[in-house]
């Protein structure tokens, strides 16, 4: 009998050992299946961060506008610099509609980013960006225009209140007039010009024109071409050599070179989209911005130069006019356009540019 329990007693604790030995066995490998899954885990949390993020961006000049190409050069550069983090679908030559929609959607947030002109709608003191005879000569663009100048800092000042963020400025050149019939007395002050020109929904583009003795008319950008083969406008305001060259030369007949705008396009992204974006990689945009606009300074000159030649090859007449022309037309416009601006700029923004002036 006691033989018989001693017997049992033993399978009993054999059998608890076993178990013991079974639960540390299981336990320990339960310690290697928790680890190797939070390694998982921590992997696939590295991969969502390495995820690219695709900004889409908007342009309104031609695909083989220096504009454009600029814009790719930036956005690859941003590509590069990022390994991939930040991808980009560029879209030019208004394929994603007329410069002032793409600047609401950039309000929205419903558009990423873009290279465009700002729309006054909005808030009439970035008309200050395209007052007329502002600079003289290419040496003065960068200071006025260049990164921490006073029009650089207001015009993010006043783009940031409506949720858009200024990168740099792509400098274009100056503007002139382009026409399918010769201008009435192009260097007369105020006579009549017998010109129905085109002109950006801007008051300091109607009210230059008008000064000078044009008669205008008011067409979105994109319908610029169609309005000059029917007679609905008969020049254009508010392009430089470049732009009247590749989107209207086989249409004008001839282009004054009238200097009364340095025009420069803004390159910006949304505040939706800006604040994706980690610190790091709005850094590298900053960056690559302010060497967008810098570098654009030595090129623009140089553009304007070889569209006037392009256009003068093309058959295109180009006028171009004397210092003393181009000062007595700066002097007469700065006399009785811009007091006229006033109320749109408001005083602060008026007075900075007369002492730019002075």
């Amino acid at each position: 009998m006691r033989q018989k329990l001693s017997f049992k007693f033993g399978l009993v604790i054999l059998f608890a050992l076993l178990m013991l030995v079974a639960c540390g066995g299981d336990g320990g490998n339960g310690g290697t299946e928790e680890q190797s899954s939070s390694g998982e885990d921590a992997q696939n949390t590295e991969d969502e961060d390495q995820e690219s993020l695709t900004l889409t961006v908007g342009g309104m000049s031609a695909v083989d506008n220096p504009i454009t190409i600029s814009l790719n050069e930036y956005t690859e550069r941003i590509e590069e610099e990022t390994d991939g983090r930040l991808q980009f679908d560029v879209f030019p030559a208004n394929q994603l509609g007329d410069y002032t929609l793409m600047y609401e959607e950039l309000i929205k947030g419903t558009l990423d980013m873009a290279l465009i002109s700002i729309p006054s709608q909005f808030d009439e003191r970035t008309e200050m960006l395209m007052m007329p005879y502002l600079i003289e000569n290419y040496d003065q663009a960068e200071e006025t225009f260049g990164i921490d100048s006073f029009i650089y800092n207001k015009t993010q000042e006043i783009i940031g209140e409506q949720g858009v963020h200024l990168l740099g400025f792509r400098p274009i050149g100056f503007g002139g007039v382009s026409s399918t019939k010769p201008i009435n007395d192009p260097t007369g002050l105020g006579t009549d010009k017998d010109v129905l020109v085109r002109i950006p929904q801007m008051n300091v583009y109607k009210t230059y024109a008008e000064e000078m003795g044009y008669r205008t008319v008011s067409i979105p950008w994109a319908d610029i071409y169609s309005g000059l083969q029917t007679g609905t406008a008969e020049g254009v305001i508010g392009a430089q050599p470049a732009a009247n060259y590749l989107d209207f030369g086989d249409v004008i007949k001839h282009y004054y070179q009238y200097n009364y705008s340095f025009e420069s396009l803004a390159l910006m992204i949304s505040d939706e989209a800006w604040n994706k974006l980690s610190e790091e990689d709005q850094e590298i945009m900053k960056n690559a911005g302010a060497e967008f606009t810098t570098n654009s300074f030595k090129e623009a000159q140089e553009i304007d130069e070889h569209y006037r030649e392009e256009m003068r090859n093309e058959g295109i007449e180009v006028v171009e006019f004397s210092d003393e022309e181009l000062k007595e037309m700066a002097d007469y416009t700065r006399e009785k356009a811009w007091p006229l601006m006033r109320e749109s700029l408001g005083d602060e923004i008026l007075d900075e540019l007369l002492k730019m002036v002075e």
